[in-house]
């Protein structure tokens, strides 16, 4: 899995160097070749810095003649300037607009970086922009609410975001909390779920500062919502709900209280807020779901199986019981979603139980056979409790997922030792206590199947992620040794590359856990296909035995 040395590294500013000797020939790069060589043991935002005061130098003259360089650069395909060079090149830009001065070079910088932010993201150099002149640069944003590009109406909601992570503050957007709702409230009914995703982080982002706001903004939305609104405002408030903000809580547990229609089920459901017990709602339980009048759209799977005939079999294989860890987010929740929609009884655990909790309504809504229960991996007494009581209740098990993962990065010289000791707990005992638990049910039986989340990161270990990667390098050894002592447990190792899913989100430096998001969000696959090659494994036939699956987007390369 590739972190700073591997988004802004020395071929990067090859390819940066190629990109603007084409651009500008006979110019000298001297500065820049320099700097190619002087990127090592420096952190991500160093690194763009040192390229962008390269750049610059290499450059002199005013802003006029930098913004024609870069646009020839940009017009040309070979070689593309594109991906995290434009970090750089995007800062040289900002800084020398406001360096030259004057209204024309400040306009004309940010129409190019709206120019620029399809290629990688200009949302760091905008900062540069905000700071200098806030009133006319979120004029000019207000203009790219309304653009057709996806990628600039985006960056209208992410660059001004108050907390935007890696990225400086911009005291004016600190001090003046509503000065960028105009952008949000043009935007969080985009059709873009690219555009809305950002929306929602900068309300969530406000939420952290300005409670009362945020909620005065949500109860806006609601007034005037579209079939996104709901599910949107529960990510964008997720954070005062973890925190028990008793306002936060109600709010959104109206919204799951209300009576919904499942669209493409052809009939109605109980309310959300008629299950068990209470719980808020969460961005997972807002996955189906519309604005507060309850419409809530069923996936596509879950309606294909709907429509078939009464008592037809979901799909051709037997149904199995299917248990996973670490199942309220990411790769579980879609593995939960994908294995209910085959037809299996899928058995949830995870400590988040509230999450759990919605997930089950949604899925029992929809005709699936689902279950929950509280678990914490990192407890051998807890795990064993959790397949003992689904064994005792079905008889038997079929699947056990063990998918629970955390990965905190950090160098190893930062010493964040009780992040290592909880990676160890969580990613290899997890798994340990899993299998420990499972295995001997399932021998006694004669047939069963264990599945182990494993990572690209047992393939290659890279500055950072050492740990994360040793506890991955183990799961993997585990599942081989496993599958060697096995010929009626079947054994199949999954591997994921970049995903899109929370496990970025928390832990370890905070400058390359924004490094390692912002790659993820950009080279990164659904978790739904994860899901999939899960299935995939579960849905061969008995006598054949899926081992090891590495799958990488496309663009992860």
């Amino acid at each position: 899995m590739p972190f700073a040395d591997d988004l802004i590294g020395e071929h990067t500013a090859r390819m940066l160097i190629r990109a603007i000797a084409a651009a500008a020939p006979g110019t000298p790069l001297t500065a820049l070749c320099v700097a190619a060589g002087n990127l090592a043991n420096r952190r991500l935002p160093e690194r763009s810095d040192l390229l962008r005061d390269a750049l610059l130098a290499d450059l002199p003259g005013g802003y006029t003649s930098l913004a024609g360089t870069i646009r020839r650069a940009a017009r040309a395909r070979h070689p593309p300037l594109r991906g995290w060079l434009i970090r750089p090149v995007t800062s040289a830009v900002a800084t020398r607009a406001v360096a030259f001065g004057g209204t024309d070079a400040f306009d004309d910088a940010m129409a190019l970086l709206a120019e620029l932010t399809g290629r990688l993201t200009s949302e760091f150099a905008l900062r540069t922009l905000l700071g200098h002149d806030l009133d006319r640069a979120l004029g000019i944003i207000r203009t790219w609410t309304a653009s057709p590009d996806e990628d600039v109406r985006r960056l209208a909601a992410e660059g001004t975001r108050p907390l935007l992570p890696g990225a400086e503050r911009v005291a004016g957007i600190l001090a003046r909390p509503r000065a960028t709702l105009h952008v949000l409230d043009a935007l969080y009914r985009d059709d873009s779920e690219y555009v809305r995703r950002s929306v929602a982080e900068h309300l969530n982002d406000l939420s952290r500062q300005h409670p009362d706001i945020a909620l005065e903004t949500a109860l806006r939305w609601l007034g005037a919502p579209d079939e996104n609104t709901t599910r949107l405002i529960g990510r964008g408030l997720r954070t005062l709900v973890k925190r028990g903000h008793r306002d936060a809580r109600e709010l959104l547990g109206r919204c799951a209280a209300a009576p919904v229609e499942v669209a493409g089920l052809g009939r109605r459901t109980r309310p959300a807020g008629a299950c068990r017990s209470w719980v808020p709602w969460t961005p997972e339980a807002a996955a189906f779901s519309g604005p507060p009048t309850g419409r809530i759209v069923a996936p596509a799977a879950l309606r294909r199986s709907h429509d078939r005939a009464p008592g037809a079999a979901m799909t051709s294989a037997p149904s199995k019981i299917v248990l996973i860890t670490g199942a309220s987010s990411g790769i579980g929740e879609a593995t939960a979603r994908r294995l209910a929609a085959d037809g299996h009884h899928v058995v949830l655990g995870a400590r988040r139980v509230d999450r759990l909790a919605v997930l089950v309504e949604q899925l029992r809504s929809a005709g699936a056979a689902a279950d929950y229960r509280e678990l914490d991996v990192t407890g051998r007494d807890s795990v064993r409790a959790f397949v003992e009581d689904v064994h005792d209740r079905h008889g038997h098990i079929d699947v056990l997922v063990n998918n629970a993962g955390v990965m905190a990065l950090s160098t190893l010289d930062a010493l964040r030792i009780d992040e290592w000791e909880q990676m160890i707990d969580v990613n290899l005992r997890g798994t340990m206590y899993g299998i420990a638990a499972a295995l001997p049910l399932m021998r006694a039986r004669g047939q069963g199947h264990i599945i182990n989340i494993g990572s690209s990161a047992a393939y290659r270990v890279d500055p950072t992620a050492a740990l994360y990667c040793a506890t991955k390098y183990a799961v993997r050894a585990l599942t081989e040794g496993l599958r060697q002592e096995s010929r009626d447990v079947r054994v199949t190792l999954v591997s994921p590359g970049y995903t899109h899913s929370e496990l970025t989100d928390r832990g370890g430096d905070p400058e390359v856990r924004a490094a390692a998001h912002a790659a993820a969000e950009e080279l990164g696959m659904p978790a739904s296909a994860v899901a999939d090659a899960i299935a995939y494994a579960i849905a061969q036939p008995g006598t054949v035995d899926v081992n090891e699956l590495i799958i990488r987007s496309t663009a992860q390369g």
